[in-house]
């Protein structure tokens, strides 16, 4: 999930949650409810503004401007009534800068956690993350243990369309061209790796040639 989505989806959840408690309030008559949760459903918009500065100052203005309402609303004596707004203020400010912080923190950890997942979902051969991982394991194996792979790199012409349907269809060949033991791989939008365990140049070479063979029949 992108940065952009995660906000997409929680603006869609407050908006449906508020706008529940704005019609509950409507439908019960309690004029302190409705606007109280109006004002609260601003704060978490403001919040969620991509400039971390605007959205404070956003967040403030909105909290002075509820605690000064409530200054209304309440028909005590001054004291109280400042307490009242004091409170308010407080809680509101706490509660957008807390949203705030979260939505800005969620924009660095997202991007990590979508390496969770390995495949690339428009080809189904593995994601540039988990291919080159997998690219430094066999480094390591061939270090340590001596023993050989091969890598292949398919790069497709830079102004082919690359359609959902033709990145399926490329995923397929690669897939079902390679053994078991082999890895296939999407490293950029047009470049695609193959990694071949035990396999020389020269079976290597048998290999990418077959694939290409087929790669050119559908690319064509």
């Amino acid at each position: 999930m992108s940065f952009v989505a995660f906000q997409t989806t929680i603006f869609i959840i407050m908006v449906a949650a508020f706008s529940s408690l704005l019609t509950h309030s409507y439908l019960i008559n309690s004029y302190q409810s409705f606007i109280g949760h109006l004002f609260l459903f601003l704060i978490v918009v403001a919040s969620l503004y991509k400039s971390r500065k605007f959205a404070w100052i956003s967040i403030f203005t909105i909290s002075v401007l509820y605690s000064v309402l409530q200054l209304k609303i309440y028909s005590q004596n001054l004291q109280t009534d400042i307490n009242i707004s004091v409170q308010y203020f407080s809680l509101f400010l706490i509660v957008g800068i807390l949203i705030s912080e979260i939505s800005h923190r969620m924009k660095y950890i997202l991007p990590g956690l979508e390496h969770l997942d390995l495949v690339d979902k428009k080809t189904g051969v593995w994601n540039k993350y988990n291919i080159t991982s997998l690219v430094r394991t066999n480094i390591e194996r061939h270090k340590r243990y001596n023993r050989i792979f091969s890598v292949v790199l398919f790069e497709l012409q830079n102004d082919m369309k690359l359609t959902g349907r033709l990145l399926k269809k490329i995923g397929l060949i690669l897939n079902n061209s390679i053994r078991l033991t082999d890895e296939a791989g999407r490293i950029k939008k047009s470049s695609f790796v193959l990694i071949l365990p035990e396999t020389t140049v020269k079976s290597a070479t048998i290999v990418s040639d077959r694939i290409c063979t087929k790669l050119k029949a559908v690319v064509k």
